[in-house]
This record gives structure tokens, sequence and C-alpha cells, in this order.
């Protein structure tokens, strides 16, 4: 995971929550396959 403060490891059940223009990043540089579920929410 990597945002404009820096990056970070991330494991199972981890949720990461950023407002709408903020700079987000997330990879995976593992050798074990990641799955993630994003949520969008307009008002």
């Amino acid at each position: 995971m990597k945002d404009e403060d820096g990056e970070y490891t991330y494991n199972v059940g981890d949720v990461f929550m950023y407002p709408s223009n903020v700079y987000h990043e997330i990879y995976n540089n593992g050798d074990i396959e990641s799955e993630y579920i994003f949520i969008r929410i307009h008002k």
C-alpha cells in the first residue's frame, strides 16, 4: 500500500479508507496472490 505519506505492508482483513482525490496505490510485490474489495460511495 502506498500513499503520499509512505509505503505500508498489509495483512488479511486490513482496511484502508481514503477520501476523494487523495493519492493512493495498492500493489502486491510478494509471492502470494492478493484479493481486494473496493467500495466506492457517491454522495
